[in-house]
């Protein structure tokens, strides 16, 4: 593809999908998942093909890409060691309690998210319970009306049976056409 650069050369560059998915070492579903989430711009080229702005790695995977922003967007980053130094030349404790906050913040929005996944499970299984008591109702109900339907038509069967009368003898058509059966002819010989 004429958008795409050399492995060596790692600038930002506008790639189709699967180029930025072969840059960055992932799947093209990951690169599709990672513009549904918008971490990732994209835009239409001339043809009307998506394309992806891969960012500048240096030769680094999507994985580390992103966890570097994510660790530079979270956290500061380290002061020179002179600024570490508390009074008296000794370490501060300064950066590693900013490391404690960091980490009780993420395990807080951690927990939130399992709560949260947990309710979200307990009211999809509430909702299919809910759905199966549903049709099972329906399906009882739409079963006692076909017993009823069927109850219902075998009553007018035996009503329209006990109105039609019943054929005055087994001869053939012709036979009573004629005016009597042969047969009797025959037996009566």
């Amino acid at each position: 593809m004429a958008d795409e650069t050399v492995a060596g050369n790692q600038q930002p560059a506008w790639l189709s999908v699967s180029g930025a998915a072969k840059r960055l070492g992932v799947s093209r579903q990951a690169i599709q998942n990672r513009i549904k989430r918008g971490t990732l711009e994209t835009r239409r080229n001339n043809r009307g093909e998506l394309v992806v702005l891969c960012p500048a790695t240096g030769g680094a995977t999507l994985q580390t890409a992103v966890a570097q922003q994510t660790v530079s967007a979270t956290v500061a980053p380290d002061p020179p060691p002179a600024a570490r130094q508390g009074v008296g030349g000794e370490p501060d404790s300064q950066p590693a309690s900013a490391y404690h906050q960091l980490i009780e913040t993420l395990h807080g929005a951690l927990e939130r998210q399992e709560r949260q996944h947990r309710d979200q499970l307990a009211d999809r299984d509430r909702h299919h319970r809910e759905a199966v008591e549903f049709w099972k109702e329906r399906c009882d109900s739409a079963e006692c009306r076909a017993e009823q339907a069927t109850a219902a038509l075998n009553d007018l069967v035996n009503r329209i049976l006990s109105v039609i009368p019943a054929p005055q003898s087994a001869e053939p058509w012709w036979a009573r056409w004629l005016g009597g059966s042969r047969r009797s002819d025959i037996r009566g010989s």
